[in-house]
């Protein structure tokens, strides 16, 4: 063989292989759908359609195979069962509750599986801020043993257990922790062959917890990333390729930046949650939120970022400034959410909708034309 002939032959092997990269990346860029959907929280998932009690199974709540089919045929290519209670899936430590799975998440996996939607498992983050954060999110597990049981008018003692269940160096939490990374490897290894599914690790952490200072920021944002990195080598120790989402922790130094570090990890993506105001029509402050988030997570993490919950917070809130078209605002926030190139957006929330728990609860007070637009907003768009 020629050395022209070999160089001929090289320069195909070269071609060969950038065209399978290519094709290898065209099929991950299609895999990777851009996710479009909106929350169902707590309530309208578990709470007996038409009113306040709690139902004894999917078949009875608010939420519904139709909602999901709704939201399937508006545009939707997600779903997030949003904050799911870490007291209900695993009462007991090292103990994930079979029948919670059996019969809850699996109809929620099931009924966005048959539509095709990604089914996002997002479980509670921990806080103490009011009495349904408390009991949704802080099983007794994680003080048994370690400390005198809090309760949920006690918001400084159950701010110590959370800040000490994420700080590595307090060696008294490695029970619990390795529990709730057992908890997720029994969730990966349960759904494993599903590939609508994304495993959202937990809800804003450090949501309205105490941190003293600048130096715990620092060394808790620290510590948050290592632990999420063991829980991600947990899921992926299954089998499990699905994507998984970890969220941003509410964790800032002096001048604001957020005190995480990278995940080295593949195959996940960040989630923050970016709210509009109704009093600024320029939505200063949401572009200011979402260009810090996209800044450090898409440029220096060079991860992709979710917007896991954008919307009006509260939504009641639209009524405040009738000067201000609200309307024109949450097209606007869309618009410039599509200025970055993100994993995608989910409303804050389903629950909100006309004839869903919100309005039922007052949280809401849509009408039928305004929920109807904004579903189409929201997923069509």
């Amino acid at each position: 063989m020629t050395n022209r002939t070999i160089h001929v032959f090289i320069l195909i092997l070269l071609l060969c292989t950038v065209m399978s990269c290519r094709k290898e990346n065209t099929e991950t860029q299609k895999k990777q759908l851009y996710l479009k959907g909106m929350q169902v929280t707590w309530n309208e998932r578990m709470r007996k359609q038409g009113s306040h009690a709690v139902a004894g199974s999917p078949d009875e709540t608010w939420f519904s195979l139709a909602d999901v089919q709704r939201m399937k045929d508006a545009g939707a290519t997600c779903v997030e069962m949003h904050n799911i209670g870490l007291p209900e899936l695993m009462p007991g430590r090292n103990l994930p509750n079979e029948k919670f799975f059996e019969n809850w998440m699996d109809v929620w996996v099931d009924w966005c599986t048959q539509n095709k939607l990604y089914c996002i498992l997002n479980v509670t983050g921990l806080g103490a801020y009011d009495d349904w954060s408390f009991y949704l999110s802080l099983p007794y597990w994680l003080w048994d043993g370690i400390y005198s049981a809090p309760n949920h008018t006690n918001k400084p003692a159950s701010d110590l257990i959370i800040r000490d269940f994420f700080d590595l160096d307090v060696t008294k939490q490695n029970v619990n922790r390795a529990a709730f990374i057992h908890l997720w490897k029994s969730i990966a290894n349960r759904y494993k062959d599903n590939p609508y599914v994304i495993f959202g690790i937990m809800n804003e952490p450090f949501r309205k917890v105490n941190i003293p200072d600048e130096a715990t920021a620092v060394h808790l944002g620290q510590s948050y990333s290592i632990f999420m990195e063991q829980i991600v080598d947990s899921i992926r120790s299954t089998g499990a390729t699905q994507q998984i989402f970890i969220d941003m922790p509410f964790l800032w130094d002096n001048s604001g930046k957020n005190t995480v570090e990278p995940v080295d990890k593949d195959n996940i993506a960040w989630v923050a949650h970016v709210y509009g105001n109704i009093q600024e029509s320029n939505l200063e402050s949401f572009k200011a939120g979402l260009d810090d988030d996209a800044n450090l997570v898409i440029y220096e993490f060079n991860k992709p970022l979710f917007i896991g919950g954008y919307g009006f917070d509260p939504i009641t809130g639209i009524r405040e400034n009738t000067g201000n078209d609200w309307k024109s605002i949450l097209t606007s926030e869309i618009s410039y959410m599509n200025n970055f190139q993100l994993r995608g957006r989910q409303f804050d929330r389903w629950d909100y909708m006309n004839g869903e728990y919100g309005t039922f609860s007052t949280e809401s007070d849509l009408t039928q034309e305004e929920s109807d637009w904004i579903i189409q907003a929201v997923l069509t768009n």
